[in-house]
């Protein structure tokens, strides 16, 4: 795809743009108003972010019908250096922690820079429910592959206002950039490191 290999961990790192850039697949409003919990440690980054009584997004209603029009919605995220995510996302009925009347899926996600501007992108998705539906199937497979492909642009277009900004100002962080700027510093460490041995 498109764009450096850090902006797409960027991305992945912090799921408040799924309420902006996702509008017709997972977005709820109600997600960039939750706070993102962040724990760091070692070569590991941790999130959670839980957003109570969230409006369901478009794709889980399609993908499980009894999950109702308000949700708690759980984004769950492990970032191993320099370049695994594993996403854990959850819907469960608004009040519920049961699983067995949940949506749930995990994204696997493992990059590769291929230049500066382009990066080599292996995901996967997982899921514990309607195991042996075709319908869902075809269903998540299609949402989440319009969901993917709207990052894919959105971070293409960030590659290229960056790689036209002439100006050498630095990346701008906010709060909900934690993450992914915890994920730069551990990867400047890391290269620093390694070529200090070389």
């Amino acid at each position: 795809m498109r764009g450096n290999y850090q902006l797409v961990l960027d991305n992945i790192l912090d799921l408040t743009h799924v309420a902006y850039v996702h509008k017709s697949t997972l977005n709820s409003p109600q997600v960039s108003q939750s706070p993102l919990e962040v724990e760091i440690e070692d070569d590991t980054i941790r999130t959670l972010r839980i957003t109570r009584g969230a409006d369901c997004p478009p794709l889980f209603k399609r993908a499980r019908e009894d999950l109702g029009d308000t949700i708690d919605r759980w984004q769950k995220s492990q970032f191993f250096m320099p370049s695994l995510l594993i996403g854990d996302m959850r819907g469960y009925p608004e009040g519920s922690e049961d699983l067995s009347v949940a949506l749930r899926y995990c994204v696997l996600n493992g990059l590769t820079p291929e230049t500066e501007t382009s990066t080599h992108y292996f995901w996967s998705v997982v899921r514990c429910f309607a195991l042996q539906d075709k319908a869902v199937d075809e269903i998540l497979y299609n949402g989440i592959v319009q969901a993917f492909n709207e990052d894919c642009d959105v971070v293409g277009l960030q590659q290229d206002m960056i790689s036209s900004d002439r100006s050498g100002a630095p990346l701008v962080a906010f709060a909900a950039d934690r993450a992914g700027m915890a994920a730069r510093r551990m990867i400047r460490r890391r290269v620093v490191q390694e070529q200090g041995a070389i």
